[in-house]
C-alpha cells in the first residue's frame, strides 16, 4: 500500500515538474473551439495560447468567443459596428490580430471615411469550418446581440459549396439547411439532435475546458489533433467524396458538373437569399459579400497560372466570381469581388498571397499582404458606396 502511495506520489510529483516546465517555456496549445448547440462549433471562450499551423502566431479568445480584446455586446452609442461572416479565412488564425482583414478595413474606414461623430468597429466572427449555413445561424444566435449597423460575409468557393451541402459534407454534427416542400430552406437538425451529440456538448466541452488549464494535457492533445484526427479526416473524405461525382478544387474554379454540385450550387444562393432577408430585416442595410478567390485565380506567375488553367481546359478561375457576381446584382446584395485586387498584387510583387516563411513554403490560407489587400479593397468599396450614410 504504502509502495502504491509513493508511486503515486511520485508521478504527481513528475508531472508537476513537466508542467511547471512548459509553462517556463511558454508552451501553450489550448483547444480554441467547443462544440455549440446552435452552429455546430464556435470559438472557446477565454482560450489563450500559441496555434501552430502555417504560422505561429498568438491567439487570445475574449470572454464572448471573439478573437482579441473584451468587447461589450451592447453597442455604444458612438459607434457604427460591422460584423463579419466567414470560415477560416475571415478568423485569421494564420495571422497576428493587427494583420486581420478586420482590423486593416477598421483601420482604413478611419483614416478615409468614418461617419462623422462616429467611429466603426469591425468584429469579426469569422469561424474554421463555416459555410453559409453556420453563418446565418452564427448571425441568429450570438451577432444580432451585438447589434451591427452592417453584415459582411467573407464568401470561400474552396469549400463553402461543400459546407452548405448536406450530401458532399461529412461533418458528423453539423447544422444544414435543406429545401422544404414549398421550395424554401428549412433547418435540418438531424446530425445535432442526438444523443452523440449530446454528450459532445456535455462531456467533450469539459475535457477540453480542463485541457485549456493544463500544458501537459495540452501537448498530448496536440500530438493526437496533429496525427490520429488528420488521418481519420483523411479516410472519412476520401471514403465519403467520390471524385467521379465532385470535384470540390474543381467546383470553386468552374461551372458545376455534375447534378451533386448544382444541387450545391443551388443552395448555396438560396443561402444568400435568405441571409439577405434577415440581415435587411435586422439592420436595414443590405447585405455585403467579399470573395476569397481560389489560389490558381491570384497564382502570381502568368505563365505557369495559364498552364494549370490549360489542364483543366479554362481560360480563367474567375467562374464563382462572376456568377456570384450577377446573382448578387439580381438580389440587391452589396459586392466587393477581391479576385483583380489580390491578383494585381501577387503579379506586381512576385509573391504568392498562401507563402509564410515560418513553414518556408506555401499554406492553404491568406498571409498578412492577402490580408491588407483584402481589408483595404473591401474598406475602399464600403467607402466609395456610402455605407455609412
Amino acid at each position: 500500500m504504502l509502495g502504491l502511495v509513493a508511486t503515486g506520489l511520485a508521478s504527481l510529483a513528475g508531472l508537476a515538474i513537466v508542467e511547471i516546465g512548459l509553462r517556463l517555456f511558454d508552451y501553450s496549445r489550448p483547444p480554441f473551439y467547443r462544440y455549440d448547440a446552435q452552429t455546430g462549433t464556435s470559438h472557446r471562450p477565454n482560450a489563450e495560447g500559441w496555434y501552430e499551423r502555417e504560422d505561429l502566431i498568438r491567439i487570445r479568445i475574449n470572454s464572448n468567443g471573439l478573437r482579441g480584446p473584451e468587447i461589450p455586446v451592447v453597442k455604444p452609442r458612438d459607434a457604427f459596428r460591422i460584423a463579419i461572416l466567414g470560415d477560416s479565412f475571415a478568423e485569421g488564425f494564420q495571422v497576428t490580430f493587427d494583420a486581420r482583414l478586420s482590423k486593416v478595413m477598421e483601420d482604413a474606414i478611419a483614416a478615409s471615411c468614418a461617419p462623422e461623430g462616429r467611429r466603426v468597429e469591425v468584429l469579426n466572427f469569422g469561424v474554421s469550418g463555416y459555410g453559409q449555413a453556420r453563418e446565418l445561424l452564427m448571425f441568429r444566435t450570438y451577432v444580432r446581440a451585438y447589434s451591427p449597423d452592417l453584415v459582411l460575409v467573407l464568401f470561400h468557393g474552396g469549400n463553402d459549396f461543400r459546407n452548405n451541402s448536406k450530401e458532399m459534407e461529412h461533418a458528423p454534427f453539423n447544422p444544414y439547411f435543406v429545401f422544404g416542400e414549398d421550395g424554401k430552406l428549412v433547418l435540418d437538425r438531424s446530425k445535432m439532435d442526438t444523443p452523440a451529440f449530446a454528450r459532445k456538448l456535455r462531456w467533450s466541452n469539459l475535457r477540453n475546458e480542463i485541457v485549456k488549464h493544463v500544458r501537459f494535457l495540452q501537448v498530448l492533445q496536440d500530438y493526437y489533433e496533429r496525427t490520429i484526427i488528420q488521418q481519420e479526416t483523411a479516410a472519412a473524405e476520401a471514403d465519403g467524396i467520390d471524385p467521379s461525382v465532385t470535384n470540390v478544387r474543381t467546383l470553386a474554379v468552374a461551372p458545376p458538373g455534375n447534378d451533386v454540385e448544382a444541387r450545391a450550387w443551388a443552395l448555396t444562393e438560396a443561402h444568400f437569399r435568405l441571409i439577405q432577408e434577415e440581415v435587411k430585416a435586422f439592420t436595414g442595410r443590405p447585405l455585403w459579400v467579399a470573395n476569397v478567390p481560389p489560389a490558381l485565380a491570384v497564382y502570381p506567375d502568368k505563365v505557369e497560372r495559364a498552364r494549370q488553367l490549360a489542364g483543366l481546359g479554362l481560360e480563367d478561375a474567375d467562374y464563382v466570381e462572376r456568377r456570384l457576381s450577377a446573382l448578387f446584382a439580381r438580389e440587391g446584395i452589396k459586392f466587393s469581388p477581391l479576385t483583380a485586387s489580390l491578383r494585381e498584387e501577387a503579379e506586381r510583387s512576385g509573391r504568392d498571397l498562401h507563402h509564410f516563411e515560418y513553414r518556408g513554403g506555401l499554406g492553404g490560407h491568406w498571409n498578412a499582404r492577402a490580408h491588407g489587400v483584402a481589408g483595404r479593397r473591401i474598406a475602399n468599396d464600403l467607402c466609395a458606396a456610402g455605407a455609412f450614410r
